[in-house]
């Protein structure tokens, strides 16, 4: 069988401003280019990130990288990560929202309607100063040509195992 090879770049940039009222203010910039040859797709891109908190100011600014690799219609293999020169704890309050350095890899098997990621992300938790291991295990609806609903339940299933884990001790 033959694929057609299609090789396609696209540059966007995109700016953002966000306000966490009583908690902080994040200014964010970036950068981003796609590669397409065939079965390969392979994005790289630049962020920058300022934070405005009551303590001060903290600038953050990144790499990220991804490769995806499409067997056949219902089947692909993402590797993917991103760097920060700092992974800054504001506060828990804040936790969710400051990104940090992390990088893994998934398998996505489906089709159009519903597909499911697989696979596995090591991140680095700023609260513990440590990297951590979290599964990608991610349903996915498509409802319309605009409207996907996806359920990322790694983070749930880790803790389940967790506690599991914990109480047989």
């Amino acid at each position: 069988m033959v694929f057609p090879i299609t090789i396609s770049v696209i540059c966007y940039e995109v700016g953002t401003y966000r306000s966490y009222i009583g908690l902080m203010d994040v200014q964010s910039v970036s950068g981003n280019m796609q590669y397409s040859f065939g079965a390969i797709n392979m994005q790289g891109g630049l962020i920058a990130n300022r934070y405005h908190f009551y303590r001060g100011i903290i600038s953050q600014y990144g790499i990220s990288g991804q490769i995806v690799y499409s067997f056949n219609p219902n089947l692909s293999a993402t590797i993917f990560g991103t760097y920060y020169n700092t992974n800054p704890f504001i506060s828990m309050a804040a936790f969710p929202f400051v990104p940090t350095t992390s990088y893994g890899g998934y398998m996505t098997v489906g089709n159009n309607s519903f597909y499911m990621n697989l696979g596995v992300e090591r991140r680095y938790n700023t609260f513990e100063h440590k990297m951590e291991t979290v599964p990608i295990i991610s349903p996915a609806f498509k409802i319309s040509n605009k409207v996907i609903i996806e359920l990322p339940l790694g983070d749930l299933m880790k803790h389940i195992v967790e506690d599991v884990v914990m109480k047989n001790r």
